[in-house]
Formats: C-alpha cells, sequence, structure tokens
C-alpha cells in the first residue's frame, strides 16, 4: 500500500499563519507591477470612468428607495459602497 503524501493548501491557511513566514508570501497575494487592477478584472470591458459602484446609505434603509438599490447592488453586482448619512431623506 502507497504511503499518504502531505499535501500543502495555501488556500485554507489563515492571516496569521500565513504571516509567520513572510519571505514566503503566496503568489496569489502577491501583486505585480503593471499587473491586472481589481476593477480591471471586475469589469475588463469598461474603463475606470464608466465604473458606477453602487452606494448604500446605511442610515436610510427603512426607506423603499435605499431598500430597492440595496436589493439592486446585491443581484446584480454583488458587492456595493455603504456610507452612513445624518440626514433622512
Amino acid at each position: 500500500m502507497a504511503e499518504p503524501v502531505e499535501v500543502e493548501i495555501i488556500g485554507n491557511k489563515s492571516a496569521q499563519e500565513l504571516a509567520l513566514n513572510p519571505e514566503n508570501v503566496p503568489n496569489n497575494y502577491i501583486h505585480k507591477e503593471g499587473g491586472v487592477g481589481f476593477r480591471d478584472a471586475l469589469l475588463p470591458s469598461q474603463s475606470s470612468d464608466d465604473i458606477d459602484i453602487p452606494v448604500v446609505d446605511i442610515a436610510n434603509l427603512a426607506s423603499e428607495q435605499e431598500l430597492h438599490i440595496l436589493h439592486t447592488a446585491l443581484s446584480s453586482w454583488g458587492l456595493f459602497q455603504v456610507m452612513y448619512s445624518s440626514t433622512n431623506t
């Protein structure tokens, strides 16, 4: 019977475990100069100026309009920016 082989899976390591050996940073955590940025990877067909990431005002989440913005952001984008305004609209 063959002996089991130990395989290191980097994706399961916590940030604390990775910090113990800073000389050995996994490649997926390294941003290379001239590489693809988050916005480029997310929407490669659009320029950064054309991207309007939804903004949700958590101070107004009781309003139907703000809930609609949140729902649309989650269902179409999967992400949104958060702001907190002290004024109710």
